[in-house]
């Protein structure tokens, strides 16, 4: 159930973690379960972006909070991340006849990062995703890169989603790995899109 390490209040302008100057209190929490997926996407020139889904539960007695998020990496060399989260009733959760109630509107903003660093990677720009609900948000190639990579190989991490009127920024830490048979295709993605990127950078010097 719901671990709840600390509550804390910083000004997060002076980590570059948000956009907002004023201070906000935090909460820190450690997700009940995560599961990770690979997604790995191919056009006819070979391998077009790398990335992973993760799928996290913190819960309470009374209801359970699922957050929902895709990092990728795409040609022609940048990160995105697809994100939301939804709710069910820990009762329904138990008897497993429940739906996850969508939160709607969509987040506002969105960060992450290696637990054991003080940068945050987080979107420079927002727009609507077509599933109810969920951003998109641009990310920095590398900075993106180095999550998938971690997120792969059982590092911890920790993230955090905020939505309009939010007076508590919740912030969730998450472990867990690939399967082998993932990694391993995950492995395959990043060798091939790094290879389209230096061959497609070529042609462009010459």
């Amino acid at each position: 159930m719901l671990k709840k390490i600390s509550i804390i209040t910083i000004s997060l302008s002076g980590f570059g973690l948000l956009i907002s100057q004023s201070s906000q209190a935090q909460m820190l929490m450690q997700a009940d379960s995560s599961s990770y997926q690979a997604q790995i996407s191919r056009d006819e020139s070979g391998f077009n972006a790398c990335g992973i889904r993760a799928v996290s539960i913190v819960g309470d007695p009374k209801t359970n909070t699922v957050y929902d998020f895709s990092l990728n990496v795409r040609l022609p060399g940048f990160g995105l991340v697809k994100v939301g989260k939804s709710t069910i009733k820990t009762s329904d959760m138990l008897a497993k006849n429940g739906k996850q109630k969508i939160s709607l509107p969509a987040p506002i903003r969105f960060w992450i990062s290696k637990s054991d660093s003080g940068k945050a990677a987080t979107p420079t720009k927002y727009v609507p995703a077509e599933t109810a609900g969920f951003v998109l948000g641009g990310m920095d190639f590398v900075e993106s890169a180095e999550i998938i990579y971690a997120m792969a190989y059982g590092e911890q991490v920790q993230f955090s989603v905020s939505y309009k009127g939010d007076n508590l920024q919740s912030i969730v830490g998450i472990s867990s790995q690939l399967s082998d048979i993932d990694k391993k295709s995950l492995n395959a993605c990043f060798k091939g899109l790094a290879d389209r990127i230096q061959a497609e950078g070529v042609e462009e010097k010459k």
